[in-house]
This record gives structure tokens, C-alpha cells and sequence, in this order.
């Protein structure tokens, strides 16, 4: 049994293998197709949500592995990160930050999407490596693309987990003639 490991933020932390003679029924019951798979699911009320390739969003029956509905994204940009890598649950929400510099919130029951926010400008170089955080209402968000030197830096958004909009953003690297 995988877990996470809070400590140090690590969704993929230590694995324990099950070696019961209790467990011979156990099996695998299938594979989802497709270039790429989530880096860490999201299982809630049955409902596993995964993360993929190309900024695609899956729900499945975690008993099953049977789609429950998928929700592509938009494309995402030739050479610039692979997949999403986290996945984030609030209230009726999903929450994905795709590899194009943009955040979006869906239905959870539906995959429909409820709000998309661009975060950076993807043909600037800027793209969403790290997947969302959401406490207490607000979507933490940082921005990947930023090392590049650009005028506006590098920052961590927080916005409203229920309409999307720009709460606050912090610059994580001094500007010239800033403190810090």
C-alpha cells in the first residue's frame, strides 16, 4: 500500500507490499490506456480522478476502473512538461493546473468545467509544473517557466476556489531594488 508522505510533501512515499495468503483473491483489474499516466490520483467517494498526458482529466469508478467522465483540457505545449502531475479536491470541485500556465476548476460529478484562469503566458515560456493546493478556500498555485529571466518574475497565486479569481500573488524571487 502506497501513502503519502506528509513530511516531506511526497505523494509517492515508501510502498508496502502485501504478502497475506488472505489476499489470493486479490488481482488486477485493468489498465487505462493512453500515452501517460497521473503522477499521484485522487480517490474520493469511490470516484478515483487521475491526471494525464496533454492535459487530459479522467474519473473512474475505483471499484471498476469503468469511466466515469474525462475532460480534455486543451493540448498541451510541444516540448514543455509531460503531464499534471497532482490533482486537487474542494467542495464539488476538481482542481487541475494545466502544462499551459492555466488553472481550472471542474464538477467533480461531471468533469464540466466551472472556471479557467490563466495564470502566465504559455508562449512566453511559462507553464504549470506542480499541481494545486487548496486550504481554506483558496487555490495555491505556483508558476513554472519563470528561470528565464522574465520582467514579471516568478509568483504564487491564490485564488478563489469557487470563482476563480486572483486572490493574491507573491513574488518568490526579489525584483531589483526589491527587499529580499
Amino acid at each position: 500500500m502506497g501513502h503519502a508522505d506528509a513530511e516531506l510533501g511526497d505523494a509517492a512515499g515508501p510502498v508496502r507490499l502485501v504478502d497475506d495468503p488472505g489476499h489470493d483473491h486479490l488481482r488486477g483489474a485493468g489498465q487505462r490506456s493512453g500515452r501517460g499516466c497521473a503522477r499521484a490520483a485522487v480517490v474520493h467517494d469511490g470516484v478515483l480522478f487521475l491526471g494525464n498526458t496533454s492535459n487530459i482529466i479522467q474519473a473512474l469508478d475505483a471499484a471498476s476502473g469503468q469511466l466515469i467522465w474525462e475532460e480534455r483540457l486543451g493540448s498541451s505545449i510541444p516540448g514543455g512538461p509531460g503531464g499534471i502531475r497532482n490533482l486537487a479536491l474542494y467542495g464539488d470541485k476538481v482542481f487541475a493546473a494545466t502544462t499551459d500556465a492555466r488553472e481550472v476548476a471542474m464538477d467533480a460529478k461531471t468533469g464540466q468545467v466551472v472556471w479557467d484562469v490563466p495564470l502566465g503566458d504559455a508562449t512566453k515560456g511559462y507553464s504549470n509544473t506542480s499541481g494545486p493546493i487548496v486550504a481554506r478556500g483558496v487555490v495555491l498555485q505556483g508558476l513554472g517557466g519563470c528561470d528565464r529571466y522574465k520582467t514579471s518574475g516568478c509568483y504564487i497565486s491564490g485564488l478563489d476556489a469557487e470563482t476563480g479569481k486572483t486572490l493574491w500573488r507573491f513574488n518568490t524571487v526579489a525584483k531589483r531594488g526589491e527587499p529580499g
